[in-house]
Parts: structure tokens; C-alpha cells; sequence
């Protein structure tokens, strides 16, 4: 666990696909914003193989801000591929997430911040209400965060949401997911390692544009395939705590 008297740095990053009626708004709220929490930080930006105009538009952006790095896959890989890309390319001494989208508020941030200050390793972003989700896709939301509790004693409350992470600590583990459960599986092994994960409250807000991306059957399949493996190597004795 990191020292509470620490400042660390921090590294933003963002998933992109087709995103160009978000991006830039998305961009813009990260660059207010983060500098009121710390100076030092990027924003690694990761377009996963777009056919729109992102692409170009991330470019530009970057030209005109230091502070942007941006990946560029050369077709659309999905989540493990712009998870592991970004988990391999961060910089800094702590990571989180946003989406390309405009739902998890940039303010957000400052409050996970100060609690990695305080000595936890994880900050989970826990959602109040999801307007953005129709009623199936909620139940899937529930069914995923009750399965893992179920099946590993933990329970993260929306693991599947925006995290702040210690690199120190993602660093400790190798993820076997390559699906969204991906998200629980760091948490069900940083938890295990011993890390200290806490909790803040988060509203969702409306979707700037994009068409939202979860949820769908592929999903669902592959993400109960990641649940069934990363359950089978944690209680097998695959894969022990560091």
C-alpha cells in the first residue's frame, strides 16, 4: 500500500472507437480539470481502430497538447486489446479510466485522487443510478457484480465502472480475462494481493454521442467464459496471491 504523504502522478486514459461527436467535449473537460489535481499527468488516448473522423481529430488534439499521447490501433481490437495497450503504456504512479463517451463526470477524479492519497490502492467509482441503462442491461450489471461476490467473497458494488488505480499494484498482476471481466478480475486479484480498495459516489451522465458498446451477447458470452476461467485458476490454486 502506497504512503498517504505521497503525491503521485497520475495517467488518464480513454478508449476511443467511432467517438467523434464526444472526443473532443471528453478532451476538454480532462484538460480543465485534471490540472487542479496534479501537474504531473498524460492523457494516453487509445483509438481503437475508428472509421470515423477520431482518428484525425485526436491528432490535432494531440499537435496542440502536450499532455496527449495518442495509440493508434489499426482495427478495432476490442476491450482486452485497448485494456492490455493501455495497461502496457502507462507512465505515471497511478492510471484510471474514462470513456469517450461523456458519462463519468472529470470531477470524479479529484475525489479518487484523495483517497489514493490516503493509502488505498484502488478507488472504485460506484454509480447511484444508471439513467444510460436500459432495464436488461441493468440486470446484466447486477448479475456480473453478484457473480463475482458470489463466486469470490468480494464484493466491489460496480466493478465494471470508472477505477484509480496504483500501478505498483496493477503491476502485480496478469490478467487471463480477455473480455470486460477483465475489470473484475484485476479487482478479485489486487483484493487478494492484500490491497486496500475503497469506494466514492458517482452520478452518471447523459451520453455524448457513440453508440454504447456493452452488454450485448458477445459480451455477455465472453465475459461469463473470463468468469468461469479466472474462478476456475484462483480456486484451483493457478494463480496464488503475490
Amino acid at each position: 500500500m502506497g504512503d498517504a504523504s505521497e503525491r503521485p502522478s497520475l495517467t488518464v486514459s480513454c478508449p476511443a472507437y467511432n467517438e467523434e461527436e464526444a472526443i473532443e467535449t471528453v478532451v476538454a473537460d480532462v484538460l480543465n480539470i485534471v490540472p487542479k489535481i496534479t501537474d504531473d499527468f498524460e492523457f494516453l488516448i487509445v483509438n481503437d481502430g475508428s472509421t470515423d473522423r477520431t482518428g484525425s481529430i485526436l491528432n490535432r488534439l494531440a499537435d496542440e497538447h502536450p499532455q496527449i499521447r495518442v495509440i493508434h490501433h489499426p482495427y478495432n481490437l476490442g476491450f482486452a486489446g485497448f485494456a492490455l495497450t493501455i495497461l502496457n503504456n502507462a507512465k505515471k504512479d497511478c492510471l484510471v479510466g474514462i470513456s469517450a463517451d461523456g458519462e463519468i463526470p472529470v470531477e470524479l477524479f479529484e475525489r479518487q485522487y484523495a483517497r489514493i492519497c490516503e493509502g488505498y490502492d484502488v478507488v472504485v467509482a460506484v454509480r447511484s443510478s444508471k439513467p444510460n441503462y436500459s432495464a436488461y442491461r441493468k440486470l446484466v450489471s447486477y448479475s456480473y457484480n453478484e457473480s463475482v461476490r458470489l463466486l469470490f467473497g468480494e464484493s466491489f458494488q460496480d466493478a465494471g465502472n470508472c477505477k484509480m488505480y496504483r500501478c505498483s499494484e496493477l503491476r502485480k498482476v496478469v490478467p487471463i480475462s480477455r473480455s470486460a471481466f477483465m475489470n473484475a478480475e484485476l479487482l478479485i486479484k489486487i483484493a487478494k494481493n492484500g490491497g486496500k480498495i475503497g469506494f466514492v459516489p458517482m452520478e452518471q451522465k447523459p451520453r455524448l454521442g457513440g453508440i454504447a458498446k456493452g452488454a450485448n451477447w458477445r459480451w455477455i458470452r465472453d465475459s461469463a467464459t473470463d468468469l468461469v476461467r479466472v474462478a476456475w485458476q484462483v480456486h484451483s490454486g493457478g494463480w496464488r496471491p503475490s
